[in-house]
C-alpha cells in the first residue's frame, strides 16, 4: 500500500473560526500565482471539522481575512502580473 502526500497550502491566514489556505500554483506561461480557499471551523463532539458555508457570526470576519490573504500573496509577488491581465474592467471601478 502507498502512502499519497497530502498537498499542503503555502500558507494559512485564521482569524477565530475562518481561514484562508492560500495555495501556490505553477503556470507554464506566468510562473507561479495563488488561489484561495475558504473555510469555517467548528466542532463536532471531540473533533475539528471544516465547512465552506459561513453563519452572519463569521461573515465579519471572512473580508478581514481576504484582506489578508491578498496582502500576503502581494508580498510575494506571484500573481501579480497574472491576475491583473484576468481583472476585469468593473474590478477596477
Amino acid at each position: 500500500m502507498t502512502m499519497q502526500t497530502k498537498t499542503r497550502p503555502a500558507h494559512e491566514i485564521r482569524l477565530r473560526r475562518v481561514r484562508a489556505s492560500i495555495w501556490m500554483n505553477q503556470s507554464d506561461k506566468n510562473g507561479p500565482f495563488y488561489s484561495v480557499t475558504f473555510s469555517r471551523l467548528y466542532k463536532s463532539g471531540d473533533a475539528w471539522k471544516t465547512s465552506d458555508s459561513f453563519g452572519s457570526y463569521e461573515l465579519t470576519d471572512l473580508p478581514l481575512v481576504a484582506k489578508l490573504a491578498r496582502l500576503w500573496i502581494r508580498q510575494k509577488g506571484g500573481s501579480h502580473a497574472a491576475q491583473a491581465s484576468m481583472r476585469s474592467p468593473a474590478a477596477n471601478a
